[in-house]
């Protein structure tokens, strides 16, 4: 399970993350941050979860001809998952496994919002006043908002970037990753 500490995040991004929480608290919205540090082996598991076989057997040949041959070893050792999408980023493609992301939902009333939208069956659904909020402070934070390019609207992250596999290369992913005690 994805750890909740914030102790877990690298100290830059752990101070974004605490002027994230002061920000919103500022302007009246209570927030949940429920998932910050992610180990390789659940990202493995919540990208499996959804895909085929012949996905996963495609996947694990791209990450072995790329050079990433730790990664598509714990996608085959993880075996096989049930259960809904939940990411695009398998193990070492996450902010999250390098301890530079986090993810949130707001609270309000004591109640998680994880609905992001008004008028959800309408054409023109607006983002609720919150997690408005939200994507503010994140922004404000100097960090990546998710909600503004796609519908990941809890997710921030350190880093412009979306995969870190597109600036580290294969040695240099496991070496910031056994440095921050992730491997």
């Amino acid at each position: 399970m994805a750890s909740r500490d914030l102790a877990d995040l690298t100290s830059e991004t752990r101070e974004k993350a605490q002027y994230v929480i002061r920000y919103c608290a500022d302007h009246g919205v209570e927030l949940l941050v429920y998932c910050k540090a992610r180990s390789l082996q659940e990202q493995a598991r919540l990208f499996r979860q959804s895909r085929t076989l012949p996905q996963i057997t495609r996947y694990i040949r791209d990450l072995r001809e790329r050079g990433y041959h730790v990664f598509a070893d714990i996608v085959e050792e993880v075996g096989p998952q049930r259960g809904d999408w939940a990411t695009n980023a398998g193990p070492g493609e996450s902010w999250h496994n390098y301890l530079e992301a986090f993810d949130s939902v707001v609270v309000v009333a004591g109640k998680l919002l994880w609905k992001v939208y008004y008028n959800d069956h309408h054409d023109n659904p607006q983002v609720r006043p919150a997690w408005q909020t939200y994507g503010k402070a994140v922004e404000a934070a100097g960090m990546r908002w998710l909600g503004r390019t796609t519908m990941d609207f809890g997710h921030a992250q350190l880093r412009s970037q979306g995969n870190p596999l597109t600036i580290y290369e294969p040695d240099e992913a496991v070496a910031v990753l056994k440095n921050r005690g992730m491997m």
